[in-house]
């Protein structure tokens, strides 16, 4: 995280570290005798992990966020083996690959890491959860 408070320079790691082991799979990508499932059970856990790994601490911005979307669509559409020329929106690209917007994963790793710190440490009665605000639900500590 930057001085300023801004995420853009680990976001570029984080793509550039995903795109290194992207392109280092290409042929597993280009392969037809792997189906499109196995594909992106591949691209789950080599690439996403590696793209928003510590994601869950980033003040994400809206330039960062779409950032990581473009690299996110242009990936699941080598998997799927179509160009930005064949006119296939987003939508369908991700609808065929059966994959979510970055933002959703970026919401999902929040809010469990959220709930795991929660959940492990025993709750300051004073603290914003412990008083009902937000979604989070508290937990009664018996000593």
């Amino acid at each position: 995280i930057a001085g300023n408070g801004g995420c853009e320079k680990e976001v570029k790691v984080r793509i550039g570290k995903a795109a290194a082991n992207f392109g280092k799979l290409l042929d597993v990508w280009k392969t037809k005798t792997i189906s499109l499932p196995v594909k992106v059970k591949l691209y789950e856990s080599l690439i996403l992990s590696t793209l928003l790994y510590s994601a869950e601490l980033w003040p994400i911005t809206v330039t960062a966020m779409k950032k990581l979307e473009a690299a996110h669509h242009r990936w699941q559409r080598k998997l799927l083996g179509v160009s930005w020329k064949d006119k296939i929106s987003n939508n369908e690209v991700r609808r065929r690959t059966g994959l979510q917007k970055i933002d959703c994963h970026t919401r999902a790793k929040t809010e469990m890491a959220r709930t795991c710190h929660e959940n492990g440490q025993r709750k300051d009665p004073s603290s914003r959860a412990a008083m009902g605000a937000g979604r989070i639900q508290t937990q009664t500590w018996k000593t």
